[in-house]
C-alpha cells in the first residue's frame, strides 16, 4: 500500500469513527452501537499510526519510542510525560548528532545552523498512541557522512549495553558527554513515569529494535547519573595488539594477561590504525576516564586513542 492511499484509508476510518461517535454519545444506552463506535476509533487509530511509521520510512529514517506501563495502559501518553522527554530527547539527538560529525562536546549548545540542517520533527502520534515518531535530515553531508545517522547508531550501541557495564562505559564515548547527560534525563522522565521503553530505528536496510524493561531503565539511569563528565587523565596502554576492529576498537593484551580496549575513531584515525598488525607490540597514548558502577562499586577505565605515536 503507498502512503497517499494508506494516508487516504486513515482519513475515511477516522471520518466513519467520528460519525458513528457522535451517535452513540446521542445513544447511549445502546450497547451495540457504542461497540461498534469502539471498534471503529481502535481501526482508525490503528491506521493512522500505519501511516506515521509509512510516512517515517519512506520520507526519512524514522525513530520510534514506544512507551509502555499503567499511565499509557490505554494508549495514551500523559501530557506531563510528553513534555518532560521532547526537551531532552531533541538535545539528546542533536547532541549525538553533533559529536558524531566534530569529535566534540557541545558545552554550548550545537547551534542554529546545524539543528536547520538536522531538521528533526515529531511525525506524528496517532491518536490513543503511546508511540512517538521523529524523523530527521539522514542524508549524507559533503564529507559523505550522515550524522544524525551515525548519533542513532551510537545510541543504540549504548542501549543495547545496558547489562554490561564495561561495554556501557565503552560506548558512551562514541555517544559523547552531553549526549549522555540528555540520556540520562529522557531515562530519568520514563522512570519517575515508571513505564519501561521500545525504541526502533527504522532506517533504510533494516531495523533495530531494543526494548527497555522498567528495571532496566532504571539500572541505566543509575550507571549515566555516575558518569556525567568524569575527568580524563593521560595514560600510556602497553602490550600485544590481540584484536583490530574497524569499528572503532583496539584490544591491548597486557604481560599480566589482562586485556584492555582502547577506542579510535574510525574516520579521523582509521588509516593509521590499520597499518597496525595482530601481535605487535606497541605503546599507545591514550585518554582515560574512570567510571564507578552505582551497584557493584566496580571501577572501569575507558581508553581513547588520541595519538599515534608508538
Amino acid at each position: 500500500m503507498n502512503l497517499q492511499r494508506t494516508k487516504d484509508h486513515a482519513e475515511t476510518l477516522r471520518a466513519f469513527a467520528v460519525e458513528t461517535a457522535a451517535r452513540a454519545s446521542a445513544e447511549p444506552g445502546n450497547f451495540m452501537l457504542q461497540l461498534v463506535a469502539k471498534n471503529q476509533r481502535d481501526a482508525a487509530q490503528e491506521a493512522e499510526l500505519n501511516f506515521l511509521q509509512l510516512q517515517g520510512m519512506q520520507t526519512a529514517n524514522a525513530l520510534e519510542w514506544r512507551l509502555i506501563g499503567e499511565r499509557t495502559r490505554n494508549g495514551r501518553v500523559p501530557m506531563g510525560l510528553l513534555a518532560k522527554l521532547a526537551d531532552p530527547l531533541n538535545k539528546l539527538l542533536l547532541k549525538a548528532a553533533f559529536f558524531a560529525r566534530t569529535n566534540e562536546n557541545p558545552n554550548r549548545g550545537v547551534g542554529d545552523p546545524f539543528i536547520r540542517e538536522m531538521n528533526l520533527k515529531l511525525a506524528g502520534l496517532a491518536e490513543g498512541s503511546a508511540r512517538l515518531f521523529i524523523v530527521g535530515n539522514t542524508s549524507p553531508d559533503a564529507t559523505g557522512s550522515a550524522p544524525l545517522a551515525e548519533g542513532i547508531d551510537h545510541l543504540f550501541d549504548t542501549l543495547q549495553m545496558g547489562g554490561n557495564p564495561v561495554g556501557f562505559y565503552e560506548s558512551l564515548a562514541d555517544l559523547g558527554e552531553r549526549a549522555s547527560e540528555e540520556l540520562h534525563d529522557v531515562l530519568k522522565a520514563i522512570e519517575q513515569e515508571e513505564c519501561s521503553v521500545e525504541v526502533k530505528w527504522h532506517a533504510a536496510d533494516e531495523v533495530k529494535s531494543r526494548e527497555l524493561r522498567f528495571d532496566e531503565v532504571v539500572r541505566m539511569r543509575a550507571l549515566l547519573e555516575d558518569s556525567v563528565d568524569p575527568e580524563p587523565v593521560d595514560c600510556r596502554v602497553d602490550g600485544l595488539i590481540g584484536l583490530l576492529a574497524s569499528s572503532g576498537r583496539i584490544q591491548i593484551v597486557q604481560s599480566s594477561g589482562e586485556r584492555i580496549n582502547v577506542k579510535f575513531r574510525p574516520k579521523t584515525q582509521g588509516d593509521w590504525v590499520a597499518r597496525l598488525r595482530l601481535g605487535q607490540q606497541v605503546s599507545l597514548a591514550t585518554k582515560a576516564k574512570s567510571y564507578r558502577d552505582p551497584a557493584s562499586g566496580e571501577v572501569t577505565q575507558v581508553h581513547r586513542l588520541v595519538d599515534t605515536d608508538l
